[in-house]
């Protein structure tokens, strides 16, 4: 239920879909109630200005975001990296393809940190992500690509069953003995997304030490004209944050963090 809820509730945190629902009102009002009309006609403006603004989104996700960590400022090697998925197009992967999505640096970062010595293990969690459960399951697929770049299948955990954050920690819990939950552990996922991950990993039991990629909001905050002019790209990144928002809300109330 709670996943299918969420998966609902993803399609409102949308700003292009708010701009579009705020057109709409005004344009039903624009003959009856002139005024309303133009009252959301002006809403819309306003929000759409917001929404595609660089300078208010680096603002924003430089507040949210948890800082970068370089390697050098690990303290330790870790027994097991936990990439979480979400770094892969899972419409066009195929059982023999990996495609890589928009932030693929949690998967890049993770192989680095395994070839450079400071994690021993790979732990890959997230299966397909879907509705209904259709695609291939990232996990597996991953796996497959690690082994293809020469890193031994005896180094790779696979959970292949999580469906969303709650779920790879719950799940990476199952998979891991009682031993291996005591070895640390680098969690990696996106800056974005690491306030909600490792708060669900520490409720479940597994203490972990962030290491986040793919920064949004790092640089300085004004670059110049650019980042006053409308982006349509920019329009499309708040909807990480605003996801992340109300799912770290959601999962507060209910006890997944």
């Amino acid at each position: 239920m709670f996943f299918a809820l969420s998966k609902i509730a993803s399609l409102f945190l949308k700003p292009l879909i708010w701009v579009g629902i705020l057109l709409l009102v005004a344009l039903l009002f624009r003959s009856k109630r002139p005024k309303w009309s133009r009252k959301f006609a002006g809403a819309a403006i306003l929000f759409a200005i917001a929404f595609t603004n660089p300078m208010l989104l680096r603002i924003a996700m430089g507040a949210w975001e948890v800082p970068s960590v370089q390697r050098p400022e690990l303290n330790e090697s870790y027994t097991f990296g936990i990439i979480l998925g979400g770094y892969s197009n899972s419409e066009d992967s195929t059982p023999e393809r990996l495609v890589l999505g928009s932030d693929p640096n949690r998967l890049s970062e993770g192989i680095r940190l395994y070839k450079t010595g400071r994690i021993k293990k790979i732990v890959l969690t997230g299966g397909t992500g879907a509705f209904f459960d259709e695609g291939v399951a990232e996990a597996p697929l991953t796996k497959q690509f690690l082994c293809d770049l020469g890193i031994p299948e005896a180094d790779i955990l696979v959970e292949a069953k999580s469906r969303n954050t709650y779920e790879n920690a719950a799940f990476t819990h199952e998979l891991m003995s009682i031993e291996e939950l005591q070895q640390p552990s680098l969690l990696i996922t996106s800056a974005v997304h690491m306030r909600r991950a490792q708060a669900c990993f520490e409720k479940v039991g597994i203490v972990v030490t962030p290491y986040p990629t793919d920064l949004r909001g790092s640089g300085p905050v004004f670059s110049g004209f650019r980042s006053l002019l409308p982006d349509a790209w920019t329009l499309w990144q708040w909807e990480f944050l605003l996801r992340e928002w109300v799912g770290s809300i959601a999962y507060r109330i209910t006890g997944r963090n």
